[in-house]
């Protein structure tokens, strides 16, 4: 179970909620009988060996809380009998880091990811995700993002490195993927960008050169006007957004259309390339158009297997470990140490 309010990709963190549920083996309990949840009063006393989770427990956590919600000796997981076993809920609820791009910004995609470290308080342990106990079901408070669908994107093994002796530890990555919701920008900046162009384009119609300009100049000073509006509502980031090459695109075709007006001042004719100005205006919206649609496609291949998000760690310099597998022996093996 999981709760996302806000995600803030300027800064680079998200807030979430959910059930962190641990799965391990107390030897000295393998001959006790099952206990449920919410009847076992002593277990912190009757689990020494018990991982002690906190904030540092998570890689990419930036104020985060860690609650015991319940514990329970189950001696199996599944169908498979591990005597000995413990199950460990734990509410971890705050905020957490993560690098955005906002390069295509507004139909910028996203990873958000939770980073398990293996080295819980000063014991060091083998963590093996089981699939099958897997389970997101989003509450989402935000309107500006939604969650591809199926929400799990990637579960996967990477290491890290710890300490300046370059010893390694093994970390666990869930991320899921989301998208910006880009019909508010759609319809309040580049709806009105298209009709501002549109008008200009009027003034190819006027025969007095004073009416093509007072037009256009006109228009020129609105859409300055409009982009110093609408600042707040972009990222402010340092390089070009999809958003701020849209907006240059739309200066540029006013400037042409100027152009052309100053042009049929000075020879008394229309030129040549009025109508290719309009092409190409056409052939723009078009590829944009074009190109927003495939931007809008989910990330099958990421909510699939992960693939993309691995590619992501293998860029920020975290090799992928071995692939997870025998998670049950693993889990007996570690109960015997």
């Amino acid at each position: 179970m999981s709760r996302l309010s806000t995600i803030d990709a300027t800064s680079g963190t998200f807030e979430t909620k959910f059930i962190f549920r641990i799965w391990f083996v107390e030897p000295g309990l393998r001959g006790r009988e099952a206990i449920a949840h919410g009847a076992w009063e002593s277990w912190q006393d009757d689990c020494p060996h018990r991982p002690a989770v906190d904030a540092l427990s998570f890689a990419n956590s930036k104020d985060v809380t860690v609650e015991v919600s319940s514990a329970a000796l189950v001696h199996k997981i599944g169908m498979a009998s591990v005597p000995g076993l413990v199950k460990l809920n734990l509410w971890v609820t705050g905020t957490l880091t993560q690098t955005f791009s906002m390069e295509r910004f507004p139909y910028d995609s996203h990873f958000l990811s939770i980073h398990f470290r293996s080295y819980f308080g000063s014991k060091d342990y083998r963590l093996e995700p089981f699939h099958d106990h897997i389970d997101f079901k989003f509450a989402f408070q935000l309107p500006d993002f939604h969650v591809y669908q199926p929400p799990l994107a990637s579960v996967s093994n990477a290491s890290e490195l710890v300490g300046g002796d370059g010893s390694t530890k093994h970390r666990v990555v869930i991320a899921v993927a989301v998208q910006r919701k880009a019909f508010s920008h759609e319809l309040n900046i580049i709806c009105m960008l298209v009709f501002i162009n549109l008008v200009a384009f009027t003034s190819f119609l006027m025969d007095s050169l004073a009416d093509k300009m007072s037009v256009t100049l006109t228009l020129l000073l609105t859409t300055v006007a409009f982009k110093l509006v609408v600042a707040d509502k972009l990222p402010p980031v340092s390089y070009l957004t999809t958003m701020d090459l849209y907006m240059i695109s739309s200066f540029a075709f006013l400037g042409l259309v100027i152009l052309e007006n100053v042009l049929y001042g000075v020879a008394n004719e229309q030129p040549v390339f009025v109508n290719a100005v309009i092409v190409s205006w056409a052939l723009f919206q078009l590829a944009f158009f074009t190109w927003t649609q495939f931007a809008r496609r989910p990330l099958t291949q990421a909510c699939a297997g992960g693939r993309e998000h691995h590619l992501h760690l293998l860029s920020s310099g975290m090799v992928e470990a071995e692939p997870l597998s025998s998670q049950l022996d693993l889990v007996q093996k570690g109960g015997d140490d």
